[in-house]
């Protein structure tokens, strides 16, 4: 029965996430090496969510590639009572949460954080991945050269569990092409936040071939600053920056698209 039922759970998440893919066009799954689960807090009204970990989890199924979190929704020792006491009801089920991701294959008991690269879960150039959280996405796509789409909860487990994802968006070469050539033109080193604030502003989801960075030495922690800032004022997931990122790097302004405008 438990054999049974384990095969049963994998082919539901295998049709889930091929007819996930088959709404975005992929025409096939993909090997992917990581993924990265958005919604970490024990939320008690979030029901389906915990419905949904349990079966994974009862089944006995367990991501087969490295998994973390986002963040833990607080840290008790640093709260008043009153805080405390209101975090215990409204994220009641945490503890639940944190045993069922550890079931499915956590990598370690303090896998939370929305920079997953930090703490052993970093990609290499390339790699496919099914991360959510959009900082780290767009961090994963545009620093690192991996790639992954900026997923919704439950896919990217669904995808770490059988290691596999659908094949769209910027998984794609194509779709890995800038419509934007964005040229900084500051007289000093600029704010990399407001920087990164402007452009996801103006450009909502577009991606950007940015120009001009290059005349400064600029720093890893930098790009992940100016690309958060992006995904929050946007919804970018990706941007190319000529000599800084590896794409960029190995491609050059080949990355633009042909209708690119100038921005």
């Amino acid at each position: 029965m438990v054999g049974e039922q384990k095969e049963a759970t994998l082919r539901k998440c295998r049709n889930i996430l091929e007819s996930y893919g088959r709404v975005y066009g992929a025409e096939r799954m993909v090997e992917c090496k990581s993924c990265h689960f958005v919604t970490s807090c024990g939320l008690r009204f979030v029901k389906s969510m915990f419905t949904i970990l349990q079966e994974l989890a009862d089944a006995g199924l367990k991501c087969k590639v490295p998994l973390t979190a986002n963040p833990r929704p607080l840290d008790p020792r640093v709260y008043p009572i009153v805080e405390r006491l209101a975090g215990s009801y409204i994220y009641g089920k945490q503890q639940l949460l944190e045993s069922l991701l550890s079931r499915l294959g956590l990598m370690h008991p303090d896998a939370y954080t929305c920079t997953p690269y930090y703490i052993g879960n970093k990609p290499s150039y390339g790699d496919v991945l099914a991360w959510a959280e959009s900082s780290a996405v767009i961090y994963a796509n545009s620093v690192l050269g991996a790639r992954t789409n900026r997923n919704s909860s439950m896919i990217e487990i669904m995808s770490g569990i059988l290691g596999e994802t659908p094949e769209f968006g910027l998984l794609l070469d194509e779709e890995r092409k800038a419509s934007w050539l964005v040229e900084v033109r500051t007289s000093q080193r600029p704010n990399f936040f407001a920087l990164g604030s402007l452009i996801g502003k103006t450009l909502g989801e577009d991606i950007p071939y940015i120009v001009g960075l290059e005349r400064w030495e600029v720093k890893e922690y930098e790009l992940k600053d100016m690309g958060a800032a992006m995904a929050v004022w946007g919804a970018v997931g990706l941007f190319h920056a000529e000599g800084l990122t590896p794409e960029a790097v190995e491609m050059g302004r080949k990355l633009l698209r042909s209708y690119y405008r100038h921005g």
